[in-house]
């Protein structure tokens, strides 16, 4: 039993012509400045190792391929606590049933089932599909109903494929001394733990007899797929029309129920008022432009700029003053005060304060 996916029948078409036939050209070419072509043929996979690259043809990897016989073996047996959910592989399960008309196959397996079922345990089994087919890990799960009864084998990962990650623990025990402060208190923890039982979608209903799982697989439609079809029966019926709006019966299949948000409510107003958030300013970056027009500020009020000319007697009347150089007897230009400075002085202003000296400021 595998996840249900769609059948992927979509043919690339001209937009302006649906009916006009498209072929794709695909060639090869080196890196180079002439970028010669190459024919697929004289193509070979490379991996690197180190700095060297290694090609690797296809008869290569063939050959590197580990070849097994045929088989489903049981390997043992254990608890079935000991199978972790989060362990479980593959994109789907399978039932493994006797074969038809066969009596003694389904008298030996069903004593096998009804056995693993009493005792809680679960067979541990090795997987070969076929001879092109590597070994796989898995786990047969007995399964009894009225009706029927069965194994549903669940792929399982190898020891390599399992990744342990630590983490810190909280600071939610008095042997813990690394932050403190940080520590949740009892009323804390224990609101987030309601919250938690409020959200379990594996039982919902006000009465105890009403108890059922929400959101069921079996019974809740794939809201993707629901689009995709509403997008196809619209575009089938209205070939020049615009896309439709999401349905309002998809989008519901996107909210959670409200049975479990009315629920929720007063574990999530509680941690509202437990957990407090407080705001964190940004400490702003220091400029000189920034410091000096602090410093006005803090003797009176902004102070205005004097002009290079209000200290002289009788001003500056011109921008640029020239003089007359009785050595060179010609006139000579007066340079600025800022013609060697990169940028002028008012860069030098917005530029960002790193140390400040008895001698002057220093800037990047």
């Amino acid at each position: 039993m595998k996840n249900f996916t769609l059948k992927q029948s979509w043919k690339k078409v001209y937009a302006k012509d649906a009916d006009e036939q498209i072929s794709t050209l695909r060639t090869y070419h080196m890196n180079d400045e002439e970028e010669t072509e190459v024919e697929k043929e004289d193509i070979v996979e490379g991996h690197r190792y180190g700095n060297t690259l290694v090609p690797m043809s296809a008869d290569d990897k063939e050959n590197m391929k580990y070849r097994a016989e045929k088989c489903f073996k049981i390997l043992g047996f254990t608890k079935g606590d000991k199978i972790k959910r989060h362990h479980y592989l593959g994109d789907g399960s399978s039932y493994v049933v006797p074969e038809k008309d066969d009596e003694s196959a389904a008298i030996a397996l069903s004593a096998l089932i009804n056995a693993l079922y009493e005792t809680n345990m679960v067979a541990i089994v090795r997987k070969v599909y076929s001879a092109a087919s590597g070994p796989k890990l898995g786990c047969l799960i007995p399964h009894i109903k009225t009706e029927y009864e069965c194994l549903i084998y669940v792929e399982l990962p190898f020891r390599e494929d399992i990744r342990q990650f630590t983490f810190g623990s909280l600071p939610i025990t008095e042997d813990n001394k690394a932050n403190v402060k940080n520590a949740p208190s009892a009323d804390q923890l224990k609101a987030v733990d309601d919250l938690i039982t409020d959200m379990d979608l594996s039982q919902t209903g006000d009465d105890e007899e009403d108890i059922v799982e929400a959101l069921k697989p079996k019974f809740v439609f794939n809201p993707h797929f629901q689009r995709l079809y509403q997008c196809l029966q619209h575009r089938a019926l209205n070939p020049d029309d615009q896309l439709p709006e999401l349905s309002p019966l998809i989008a519901n299949y996107l909210k959670p129920p409200q049975e479990i948000i009315t629920k929720c409510e007063p574990g999530v107003e509680k941690i509202q008022k437990l957990f407090k958030l407080e705001e964190v300013k940004r400490k702003e970056d220091r400029t000189g432009e920034k410091l000096f027009k602090d410093g006005d500020e803090a003797e009176g009020g902004p102070v205005k700029k004097q002009k290079l000319d209000d200290d002289l007697q009788g001003g500056i009347w011109e921008k640029d003053i020239f003089w007359m150089d009785e050595a060179e007897g010609g006139p000579v230009k007066k340079q600025k005060l800022d013609d060697d400075l990169q940028g002028g002085m008012e860069d030098i202003t917005k530029a960002e304060v790193t140390e400040v000296s008895c001698h002057g400021i220093q800037n990047n």
